[in-house]
């Protein structure tokens, strides 16, 4: 049976984050959840990636405590600056689902040579059909399943525990005012000008059932960026490494196998 990922939770000064795979002398592939979520949606695909000889962490990304003049898209980056300095993380591939790729892409432009590749899957950035904050608000149990389950193509994945995550979330004051305050700072921050500056190779990993960022903003992404490929993903909504882990994972496998060959992918 595949281990468990808690199986190799750590901290580092004040990261937390979940880690599988190789070692510091291999390549790491520091994958970012998106506003919603949380790092245990890349279990699976991260084991799957470190299975196959790749260092791969997926860090904690506390909104619920960043002071607000610090909830904003670059204030994450600075965060992600952190943890990848803390664990002296350079050169990477950095990876992103939702919001954690529009923090992917920040990343990527303010520290290009930092990054070696970049994987994007359901990324914001350009534009996103968004779920509001009313289902965080309301405590109506069936409301908020709904509206979760516009998040993937099989409504199974809107568990009983995502819907007492978000309901959560509406219970906290704090909380609930960074991530409308984040979600808008995202809104705001369009990338369409500047994907043409991203020189490093770029895998688009998406869901061909995405609604929140349908397929033809995958196409609009792989027409800007110079150096990207794009897979679909079948019967898959906005978070393939949660519908489909696997198939997800040997994407991403895949392509670092290639630009590892090709030269293009350096160690650390």
């Amino acid at each position: 049976m595949m281990q468990a990922l808690s199986d190799y939770y750590r901290e580092q000064r004040q990261y937390k984050y979940f880690e599988a795979g190789g070692s510091a002398s291999d390549y790491p592939i520091v994958c970012l959840h998106g506003i919603l979520g949380n790092a245990d949606e890349w279990m699976a695909s991260a084991a799957y990636v470190g299975a196959h000889g790749y260092r791969t962490l997926v860090p904690m990304l506390p909104f619920k405590d960043f002071p607000l003049s610090k909830c904003t898209v670059d204030g994450v980056v600075a965060y992600v600056r952190g943890f990848m300095e803390s664990l002296d993380l350079n050169p990477v591939v950095i990876a992103g689902n939702s919001l954690g790729g529009q923090l992917a892409l920040r990343y990527t432009l303010a520290y290009p040579e930092s990054v070696s590749a970049l994987v994007l899957s359901g990324s914001a950035g350009l534009y996103e059909v968004p779920l509001g904050t009313s289902p965080i608000r309301r405590r109506d149990r069936n409301y908020i399943r709904e509206r979760a389950q516009i998040v993937f193509f099989n409504p199974a994945h809107a568990t009983e525990k995502l819907v007492d995550r978000i309901s959560s979330v509406g219970s906290d004051r704090r909380y609930l005012t960074n991530i409308i305050h984040l979600g808008r700072d995202s809104q705001r921050l369009s990338l369409q000008n500047r994907l043409g500056e991203i020189n490093a190779h770029t895998a688009l990993i998406w869901g061909q059932n995405d609604t929140i960022t349908p397929p033809d903003v995958a196409e609009q992404f792989l027409d800007n960026i110079p150096n990207a490929e794009l897979h679909f993903i079948k019967e898959c909504g906005h978070a393939p490494m949660i519908e489909h882990p696997q198939t997800f994972g040997r994407h991403v496998v895949q392509f670092l196998h290639k630009i590892k060959e090709n030269g293009t992918l350096h160690a650390v």
